[in-house]
């Protein structure tokens, strides 16, 4: 699970979403309702592990050990190393939305929302995500009231969205040796 303004700030410059952060809210908490159905009805702690993004990228290798130990396996030092590899070389040369992929984990991600996105994005996300960021120890910083917003600003979020889906467009254009492909 990752902090759902991060989501949204790296959604935001992704060619690969054309979300705009409420909508990217909305995707959110949606998918993690259906997580949570999905863990009571056919999951047990046996068989299921929540691991947070922010603690893979702050603690990574004691977060990898919990991962490995909970599938029973060995952590080996080149786990660690996997931005070496030709196939990260490969991936990170198609896609700008894949360039990190060719770099070791790095920390840069977590609350990067505090600065690339706006009050009113936050407060969109809080307003919709606020219950489960709690459950899963996401703090709040808006006084959010209810995720319900007017026709006019659904237009507005329409407008913006279709803006940034032209941007990512365009900027791949440039910049994505798969944007013929896609």
């Amino acid at each position: 699970i990752r902090d759902p303004r991060d989501v949204a700030v790296s959604a935001k410059k992704s060619i690969f979403s054309k979300g705009h952060p409420y909508n990217l809210a909305l995707l959110w908490n949606h998918e993690q309702r259906n997580i949570e159905e999905y863990k009571k009805s056919a999951l047990n702690d046996k068989n299921y592990l929540l691991v947070k993004y922010e603690d893979l990228t702050l603690s990574s290798r004691e977060t990898l050990k919990k991962i490995m130990d909970f599938l029973n396996e060995e952590v080996e030092d080149q786990q660690f190393e996997f931005f070496k590899t030709a196939e990260a070389s490969s991936l990170a040369s198609q896609s700008e939305s894949w360039k990190n992929v060719q770099s070791p984990i790095v920390a840069d991600s977590v609350e990067q929302y505090k600065k690339h996105l706006s009050k009113k994005e936050q407060y969109y996300l809080e307003s919709v995500c606020g219950e489960l960021m709690k459950k899963y120890h996401y703090p709040l910083n808006l006084q959010t009231t209810n995720n319900e917003i007017s026709i006019f600003e659904r237009k507005i979020i329409s407008f913006e969205e279709e803006f940034l889906f032209y941007k990512n467009e365009l900027k791949s254009l440039f910049y994505d040796k798969n944007f013929k492909k896609r």
